[in-house]
């Protein structure tokens, strides 16, 4: 089968709902919408300078999404970033259904910037 790359931008914010923007009270559990995909997550408290961002990604497509990645950024109160982690959400994202993710990221900001620069879509089969 086919393999396709596929960059997708999704874009969650606090402030009012704008386009790709979805919006994100401070209770920092927020969902986004992109191309097929959809994440919904949230920031759990955590020790030291560090939280935990975990969620879902489910896939609306009829083929799996594979080595699908994650970028959490955080801004301050003026846009200005203050964190970013990149991670790989939990094996691939079956067609219709969903799959993990967890990632520590610095206990920083005040609005949030959640993206998935990069899926593949397709079937492994061993290539």
């Amino acid at each position: 089968m086919t393999k396709v790359r596929t960059l997708i931008g999704v874009m969650v914010s606090v402030g009012l709902l704008v386009g790709a923007e979805i919006a994100a009270a401070a209770s920092e559990v927020g969902s986004a919408k992109a191309p097929y995909l959809r994440i919904e997550w949230e920031l759990d408290t955590g020790r030291g300078g560090y939280r935990n961002f975990c969620g879902r990604v489910y896939n609306d497509r009829e083929m799996p999404a594979r080595r699908v990645m994650i970028l959490f950024e955080g801004f301050d109160g003026g846009d200005q970033p203050v964190a970013r982690r990149f991670g790989e959400v939990i094996g691939d994202v079956p067609a219709s259904g969903y799959s993990i993710f967890c990632l520590l990221v610095p206990a920083k900001g005040t609005t949030y910037r959640v993206t998935v620069p990069t899926v593949d879509w397709g079937f492994g089969g061993g290539q």
